[in-house]
């Protein structure tokens, strides 16, 4: 660990941590500390570490500014207030970087689940389509084309918000029918409502969508919802 001071823009010399025998000879003003764990190398997760950093990039901003402010609620981008001891700043690079990295592995394990229950059929990662646009995946069934849009989402109605309209775009835009089902993937499990919801969209507006619950660490696809 080091310290690092900030008029003269230099660190002071790497050394182990050691006990604090006196807070009060540790606290100065304009001091940024972060503490983490030791782990082994092969147990390193990068995507934890961002993660932290994105979440602390606030923290260390404030405490690098020559003059604070009074203390004051931190404001979110809508400029409501906010609980300090419950929120914090944070840009969106790590939130980005985690979806990206879960979104890869759920279209790898997905792939080698439709290549199970598609035997003899051809699956396309990344299909294109209109508009140089690409559907997660594709698959050339014996009754058709089949879309599947992976959503990295907190429940399965913001799944499905975010999927539909690309999944109705990809099939149709600007006046095509490229595929024959639409599957949105997503690892929340359906609530009544969201089984409803998708019922109703099928009836009314004979929309080919259904849902599937994916299960990457147990290798499982739930049923069509």
């Amino acid at each position: 660990m080091w310290d690092w001071e900030p008029y003269t823009q230099t660190r002071s010399e790497d050394r182990p941590p050691g006990e604090i025998l006196s807070l009060e000879d540790c606290i100065r003003g304009e001091k940024f500390v972060f503490l983490g764990a030791m782990v082994p190398e092969d147990q390193v997760d990068a995507a934890q570490i961002l993660r932290d950093f994105d979440r602390l990039y606030a923290l260390y901003e404030y405490s690098m500014k020559e003059a604070h402010p009074a203390p004051d609620p931190i404001r979110g981008a809508s400029a409501r207030l906010v609980s300090a001891a419950t929120h914090t700043i944070a840009s969106h690079l790590a939130v980005e970087i985690e979806v990206d990295l879960r979104h890869n592995l759920l279209q790898d394990s997905l792939i080698g689940m439709l290549k199970a229950e598609f035997p003899g059929c051809t699956v396309h990662p990344e299909w294109a389509v209109a508009e140089e646009s690409r559907v997660d995946v594709a698959v050339d069934t014996r009754d058709g084309i089949l879309f599947c849009e992976i959503k990295v989402a907190p429940h399965v109605r913001a799944a499905l918000r975010q999927a539909i309209g690309q999944l109705l775009e990809y099939a149709h835009y600007p006046d095509d029918r490229r595929a024959k089902k639409w599957w949105v993937v997503s690892e929340e499990a359906p609530s009544a409502e969201d089984v409803s919801y998708l019922q109703a969209l099928r009836v009314r507006y004979s929309l080919p969508v259904f849902y599937r619950r994916i299960d990457a660490s147990a290798a499982v696809l739930g049923p069509e919802t």
